[in-house]
């Protein structure tokens, strides 16, 4: 294919689909072909949020998108919709951002197992358990605030460890191959970390599964840090089925089991983008950000209010490209901050000074 392309009407999981289909993409550019987002819960007229489609436009190209389809079962789009989806497209409109930016990425790579999800479907007799606990996974990090890459273990195995990666999150993990077996060894042995579940490396009578010995070695690493899967899991379960709300993952506080995972991202690969509330607490948002290199685009969903943006470089300006005005902004030993009255924004900075 010169192009991949995928529907998604999940947009709770947007940053995770899209991630998944940059990484399999290449150099090939990656094409939403039916998107969620101009329609409500229910998959038709009623209901409808301009923002949802905002966000969509917004965060499909912060996550890696070349372009987005939106699809209504009526083929109508309502007048709203499109003056909505126009000012999204007006503030994309910049010719850095849309031809030589690539998505920031934070060094956190979530890893799907393609031979558990298999084995899981076989044993179960359907995969949901073991898509319970990835959900649950990208949930939390999504609550962190964190910008992660998402890959399959067969071509972690393939492939390596990209050299930017600091953490591996392979939640529900009951076949560990032995080819991503090494590459964590890897990973762990530059001072990564390796997040799993409980149930990881149980499953060992299968075909290219790492020894016992192997799964053992890397359990007892000091750079691993183990979840309890039948937790993520219940979390998931108390989440509902509205994954076509964006919002679906903010529902509940995840740090019951979490913090084991956000200390291991924060210890390893810092956050490049904070929102903050008003009050310094992590504002609960989505987080996304591009950038050329000497210029950042840091994206501000629809529904952010009174908050703070912060990343960790020294910038002169910054410019909101959704409301066409410049910001003040604020630098300190940490880097840049600017201050966000409402969403939606794109924030463009400028004028990056030597560290």
């Amino acid at each position: 294919l010169s192009a991949p392309g995928l529907d998604t009407y999940s947009l709770a999981y947007f940053q995770c689909y899209l991630r998944a289909m940059r990484g399999a993409a290449g150099d090939r550019p990656v094409y939403v072909l039916e998107c969620g987002g101009a329609s409500g819960p229910n998959h038709d007229g009623r209901d409808i949020d301009p923002d949802w489609a905002v966000f969509a436009a917004l965060y499909g190209h912060a996550h890696g998108a070349d372009a987005l389809l939106f699809w209504r079962r009526d083929h109508k789009l309502e007048p709203e919709l499109m003056l909505a989806i126009s000012r999204a497209m007006r503030a994309l409109d910049d010719e850095p951002l849309q031809s030589r930016s690539t998505p920031l990425i934070q060094g956190v790579g979530l890893v799907f197992a393609l031979d558990s999800f298999f084995a899981t479907q076989a044993t179960a007799g359907r995969a949901l358990p073991y898509l319970q606990t990835v959900q649950a996974a990208l949930g939390a990090l999504q609550q962190h605030q964190t910008l992660y890459d998402f890959r399959s273990d067969r071509s972690l195995g393939a492939e390596g460890v990209p050299a930017d990666w600091r953490v591996l999150v392979a939640p529900g993990m009951t076949i560990v191959p032995a080819e991503f077996a090494r590459a964590a060894r890897t990973l762990l042995a530059r001072g990564g970390r390796l997040v799993v579940t409980d149930d990881f490396g149980v499953i060992q009578t299968w075909r290219g599964a790492a020894v016992p010995q192997e799964v053992a070695a890397l359990r007892a690493e000091p750079g691993t840090v183990i979840l309890p899967a039948e937790k993520l899991r219940a979390w998931r379960v108390s989440l509902g089925n509205q994954e076509r709300d964006p919002s679906h993952w903010q529902r509940t506080d995840a740090a019951s089991w979490a913090r084991p995972l956000w200390q291991a991202v924060d210890g390893a690969a810092p956050r490049r983008v904070t929102y903050r509330a008003a009050d310094g607490s992590l504002l609960v948002t989505h987080a996304g950000a591009r950038t050329t290199g000497d210029t950042w685009y840091v994206f501000v969903d629809p529904w952010a209010r009174d908050a703070t943006v912060s990343v960790p470089v020294k910038f002169s300006g910054c410019r909101d490209l959704f409301h066409h005005r410049d910001l003040a902004v604020s630098q300190g030993a940490a880097g840049t901050t600017v201050r966000i009255p409402t969403g939606p924004a794109v924030l463009r900075f400028t004028g990056m000074k030597p560290r």
